[in-house]
């Protein structure tokens, strides 16, 4: 840095102040080396030397240097400087002493920067900020976080105090376990940082919202946050957090049955780590690498993985998870004995972790069953199962509940054992045990506990009165299973298709729709077909009405759209009437639910409120269509512009028995409650009724059907516990017993006749199931060639309580 003569103190003081936001934005490299080029030419002007040397002792605490720290700042600045000079040297000590665990020097720091501060909240909020990283060294978690607390209050003009008390509230949760907090202060932390320009702190933002969207089972949310990170961190050189998140990266690729690019992320981690000699980070590369390898039959590559890993001084959860891959290691080679006293002995150590304790309880089972000791393997696959579902049932938010139960395998292992064992009962309730979980809980519904076979006996009952069919569906890493049930009969099958080739298939499938191919030249509806229906296509009646319970990919799919070849190629909605269920109990209470709604409302045709959303030329058109079917008496109509948001929540919609919109849907793919119906906007109001405005208690539905007419309205964030989420979801935990609601885009002309059809049936007497088939059919059979199921397939229909 080229000084010319010597620098004015103004010069210097607007240097100081530059250093300063360069370490407040976490750029501490760039800090350091302005105040060390400064401080030589400081000499002269005590107040701004001693700036600069506090800030150097900052630096050096913020590498966790404290001794380096104390020598910097010496005896301390003279007592005729001014006071903000003495209370920031006042914080740096005490940091430096807190870290040095000399507690009562700490202490009477803090004390002196207190008085020096006097009455400046700005400066009482740094003090508080300051204490809360002290008390967080101490261990003291909750006293930290009312610290944290008071300096992050929204008020706090000092808004760089706040993002650090945003941050220190991060780590008090994290360190908690109360992941969803810390999620919450992430993200403040990400969206402060970035306003601030603080690309270093929304880096770490970023991955650790990444790290707890994993922790939480939340992996597609957890992959975007901490690609994100990696990527920033790569930008910004910090190679000890880029590896941290090229791990989280591999780990949400591999539960999301990406193996490959998982163990490519593992590996990079890996070099990264070796390279920087981070022993932690390399045992967790290694760890994860040795379990990918094991999966892959890889046994010699797992070895040797594993040996990398014995030479690191591992400790805490990367020594737990060294002492599981031997076990794994054991198992795969053979040597049950020895897995099952390491498995064992590893329990008591990982208890307090419920991801942890959850993967040695079944592997446990998975030892048990190899060892030809089916009661001990189906004891501890219930154990682990169990710590899961308690652990799930610990989130506050529902969606992670759902995630912790959907995306982890909690169920596989032990499905494909009963499934070996011959007990098609019992491998069926518990594939249903993580169906509808905080739907059923929403309604306050506990199901019973019933032993399999009553269960079982009562789904057959419910069936006969019915006169219905139930196929249910589950979707394992390396396996798909289907039941069939009629009023006598329960099968169970293994379809031969793993969880990735169905997943390929069904998007093939989509790309067939949205092509709009007809039914001549659609493989994938054919072979869907094949796979899914046709093993139990001869228990299943000629026009007999089908309940499917399904599963992961299969939610992306209307069954109906799917291609016969018995007798000639026609689509199975030719000889079935179907209904979906996301939940077997929910179907057997269903019965139990008295409705009191009447008449309809109905909402559609809105004014346009943005180009996004272009008026729908036959909008019109379906609300009369519906409207038609009720006398005036027995409807609610809201179009044009008095079609908003507030009409609906202002036209008490419990009160009505039936409630259709026609208009666009807006579906989230990131955030289920941001799905959205688009409507009209009110004075002062947004245009947008979200799903999570659907959900709230005071809206609660008496509705028999709900129909929502919008492209996407069922939802795109897909879970296996719960299907997908959107605007489907959102009015059955309203309350809503039965909901139509559109797979993909709706075709606007198609609309009028589906849904006038759908309701001119059932005020004819005509279930739902019944009316919209016959009105699918109805188009079917209108042309000589059965149109592409873009136009009629989208729509279907749901069941809840």
């Amino acid at each position: 840095m080229n000084w010319g003569c010597a620098p004015s103190q103004r010069k210097l003081e607007q240097l100081y102040t530059e250093a300063r936001l360069q370490f407040q934005r976490g750029d501490t490299a760039q800090a350091v080396l302005q105040a060390r080029a400064a401080l030589r030419k400081a000499g002269t002007y005590p107040a701004v030397n001693w700036k600069f040397r506090t800030l150097l002792a900052e630096a050096a605490l913020r590498d966790d240097k404290p001794e380096q720290a104390i020598q910097i700042l010496g005896d301390g600045p003279p007592s005729n400087l001014s006071f903000d000079v003495r209370w920031r040297y006042a914080l740096a000590h005490s940091s430096a002493n807190c870290k040095l665990h000399n507690d009562s020097a700490a202490d009477h720091d803090l004390q002196d920067a207190v008085r020096l501060a006097g009455l400046n909240p700005t400066l009482l909020d740094e003090v508080a900020l300051f204490r809360g990283r002290c008390q967080l060294t101490r261990g003291q978690i909750k006293d930290a976080e009312k610290s944290f607390a008071t300096a992050a209050q929204a008020g706090n003009p000092d808004q760089f105090t706040r993002l650090y008390a945003l941050m220190g509230l991060g780590v008090c949760a994290r360190l908690s376990h109360e992941y969803e907090s810390a999620l919450d202060r992430y993200a403040q932390v990400e969206d402060l940082s970035h306003k601030l320009s603080a690309s270093f702190f929304e880096e770490g933002a970023l991955g650790n919202q990444g790290f707890f969207y994993a922790e939480l089972g939340d992996f597609q949310r957890g992959l975007e946050k901490s690609q994100a990170a990696e990527k920033l961190a790569g930008k910004l050189g910090i190679a000890e957090h880029q590896q941290k998140w090229l791990l989280d990266i591999g780990r949400a690729y591999d539960n999301t049955g990406r193996s490959g690019l998982a163990e490519e992320y593992f590996r990079r981690a890996l070099s990264l780590a070796r390279s920087t000699r981070s022993d932690d980070i390399a045992g967790i590369a290694l760890n994860n690498l040795t379990l990918l390898t094991l999966l892959k039959g890889d046994l010699k590559q797992a070895i040797d993985f594993h040996a990398e890993a014995a030479k690191l001084n591992l400790q805490g959860d990367s020594a737990a998870d060294f002492r599981f891959d031997e076990a794994c290691i054991a198992a795969s080679s053979h040597d049950e004995v020895k897995a099952e006293q390491l498995l064992l002995d590893l329990l008591p150590v990982v208890r307090n972790d419920a991801r942890r304790t959850w993967m040695v309880e079944a592997e446990l089972a998975r030892v048990y069953a190899a060892q030809g000791k089916p009661l001990w393997a189906d004891g501890w696959f219930q154990k682990s199962i169990n710590t899961m579902v308690e652990e799930a049932a610990r989130r506050k938010n529902v969606e992670f509940r759902i995630a912790m139960l959907g995306n982890l395998p909690i169920f596989d292992d032990y499905i494909a054992f009963l499934f070996q064992q011959n007990r098609p009962e019992r491998a069926l309730q518990v594939a249903q045990l993580a169906r509808a979980r905080t739907l059923t809980e929403q309604l306050g519904f506990k199901p019973a506990k019933d032993d399999a076979a009553n269960w079982v006996n009562k789904i057959k009952s419910m069936l006969r009165d019915r006169r219905s069919v139930l196929l249910a569906y589950y979707e394992a890493e390396h396996e798909t299973y289907a039941w069939i049930l009629t009023a006598n009969k329960l099968e169970m099958k293994a379809l031969g298709i793993n969880q990735n080739d169905l997943e390929t298939l069904a998007d093939t499938y989509r790309e067939e729709i949205d092509q709009h191919t007809p039914i001549d030249s659609s493989p994938a509806e054919k072979k869907l077909y094949q796979i899914l229906i046709a093993p139990m296509a001869a228990l299943i009646p000629h026009n007999a009405h089908v309940i499917l319970v399904g599963d992961s990919a299969l939610y992306r799919i209307n069954f109906e759209a799917l291609v016969s070849d018995a007798g000639h190629p026609h689509y199975w909605i030719e000889d079935a009437e179907i209904e979906n269920a996301s939940s077997i109990d929910l179907l057997l209470a269903e019965k139990r639910v008295s409705r009191h709604g009447t008449g309809a409302l109905i909402i559609g045709a809105p004014k346009q409120v943005s180009p996004q959303y272009p008026l729908l030329p036959h909008a019109h058109e379906e609300v009369d269509s519906v409207k038609d079917q009720f006398p005036p008496a027995q409807r609610k109509v809201f179009e044009d512009a008095a079609a908003t948001p507030d009409a609906y929540a202002s036209s008490q919609p419990s009160r009505f028995k039936y409630i259709e919109f026609a208009t666009h849907s807006d579906a989230s793919s990131s955030d289920p409650m941001q799905s959205a119906i688009i409507l009209a906007s009110a004075p002062g109001g947004s245009f947008k009724l979200f799903a999570r405005d659907i959900v709230q208690t005071k809206h609660r539905l008496n509705a028999e059907l709900v129909s929502v007419s919008g492209c996407y309205s069922i939802g795109k964030f897909r879970t296996s516990a719960e299907g997908l989420l959107g605007l489907q979801w959102a009015f059955m935990r309203a309350g809503a017993h039965q909901v139509v609601a559109g797979l993909w885009d709706v075709d606007d002309k198609s609309s009028p006749q589906l849904m006038g059809g759908l309701y001119s049936g059932i005020v004819h007497g005509q279930s739902a199931a019944a009316a919209l088939r016959l009105a699918k059919l109805k188009m079917i059979h209108a042309t000589q060639s059965p149109p592409p199921p873009y136009y009629w397939a989208s729509l279907q229909l749901y069941t809840g309580l």
